[in-house]
């Protein structure tokens, strides 16, 4: 499907399953993207993984799935919606329980049956040099090659960024996160309260460090900075702001 003009979807698949362990479906759907449009990413709990291509265009893969496989799986699985809204300058995918939740409630004692919400594992390919925006609760994910900005928020989810090319702005609870930069290192600010963040940077990189550490967080570098709880300093002569904020997490800025 690709379409200059707004829309709204409400995508709904074909239930399948694939043994007795689980159940799943699958949505799958390519949308027409602007090479520098926005994208965005609304999620709760699964996986995601974004990959770039030469195309001006949108791929979406959508496998929303529960490991049970009695009837009240199969029903779970059909009432969780994947909301998309696309034009030609930006692309939304949101996971929506709504339904799920108001079903539950009106099923007396299966109301709190598994008490579990079904993953969704989200696979994309985006323009390269679209931007990117991340909302989500514990879900793992992936991102290569991106040469925009990345702006990714977490509670407890992992995440790993590799080869980007942008600034990030990247906040956590208690996740853990990898960041390569490629190339030169942009201005970005990364904060958590007691996960793990690396980040990788060229060796001979210049930047700026500005750190806001609690008592309990740790700092370990590759590079000479100062690591006092809160400090400004230069790396090779200094450049780009990278900030650093955690009240009880490691921070690791390591040197590739």
């Amino acid at each position: 499907m690709k379409s200059t003009a707004p829309a709204t979807l409400l995508l709904i698949a074909c239930l399948c399953v694939t043994g007795l362990a689980q159940v799943e479906r699958t949505i799958t759907k390519t949308f027409s993207l602007d090479s520098d449009g926005r994208v965005s990413i609304e999620t709760y709990k699964g996986s995601i993984t974004v990959d770039v291509w030469d195309k001006e265009e949108v791929y979406l893969e959508a496998i929303v799935e529960l490991r049970d496989s009695d009837d009240d799986a199969r029903d779970a699985i059909d009432l969780v919606d994947i909301e998309i809204d696309a034009s030609a300058g930006s692309f939304h995918v949101e996971t929506s329980y709504d339904r799920l939740k108001r079903r539950r409630k009106g099923w007396g004692f299966w109301a709190n049956w598994n008490n579990e919400l079904p993953n969704v594992h989200y696979t994309l390919r985006i323009p390269a040099r679209a931007s990117l925006t991340v909302d989500d609760y514990k879900s793992s994910a992936k991102i290569t090659g991106l040469s925009n900005d990345l702006t990714y928020e977490t509670y407890k989810g992992e995440a790993v960024v590799k080869d980007h090319s942008g600034e990030i702005r990247l906040e956590t609870y208690k996740g853990d996160i990898e960041v390569e930069f490629h190339g030169k290192v942009y201005a970005s600010a990364f904060e958590t309260y007691k996960g793990d963040i690396v980040v990788r940077l060229p060796h001979d990189a210049g930047f700026d460090v500005r750190l806001d550490l609690g008592r309990r967080a740790d700092l370990i570098s590759d590079f000479d900075i100062d690591d006092d709880r809160r400090s400004r300093d230069s790396v090779n002569g200094g450049g780009a702001t990278l900030r650093f904020e955690s009240t009880k997490g490691t921070i690791r800025v390591d040197s590739q």
